[in-house]
């Protein structure tokens, strides 16, 4: 694994372990509202085992907000795990990309250095250096 791909990998390592503590933190999320409703509809059957506010409606009515307002923290947690999993989704596709832009600039900067290595030994020499063929076609695939 060179350098460029070891940066890219951590990077990427990085970024799912971000993702694995959103999850996390939606998971504890979810989990307290499951609690939440469970006591609510514990306190929900003892007031109504109790009497007379059956009739009244207002045991009912205060169950129905609760269960109301656990529902949309809920709703907010998924959508706000939803927007960071996608924003680490944009994140991981950067990554890619800027190594494959890293891949060419360096491959771009080989190339640089070696015509400038054969200008170097043609002023030196006189002479052109007829001898890397086999750089020459590994050069051609980062030709921009």
């Amino acid at each position: 694994e060179g350098i460029l791909d070891k940066k890219a990998r951590l990077k990427t390592e990085a970024l799912d372990l971000s993702e694995q503590k959103t999850m996390l933190g939606l998971d504890d999320q979810l989990s307290k509202n499951q609690t939440a409703a469970y006591s609510l509809g514990n306190q929900a059957d003892q007031a109504l085992s109790k009497g007379g506010f059956a009739t009244s409606g207002e045991v009912q009515k205060t169950i129905d907000m609760q269960k109301q307002s656990l529902i949309e923290q809920g709703q907010s947690a998924w959508a706000g795990t939803d927007i960071t999993m996608q924003g680490i989704g944009i994140q991981k596709e950067e990554v890619a990309t800027q190594l494959e832009q890293d891949k060419v600039d360096f491959m771009k900067k080989i190339k640089d250095d070696y015509n400038n290595l054969l200008m170097s030994y043609q002023s030196a020499t006189g002479e052109a250096y007829n001898k890397g063929e086999n750089i020459d076609s590994l050069l051609e695939e980062y030709d921009s």
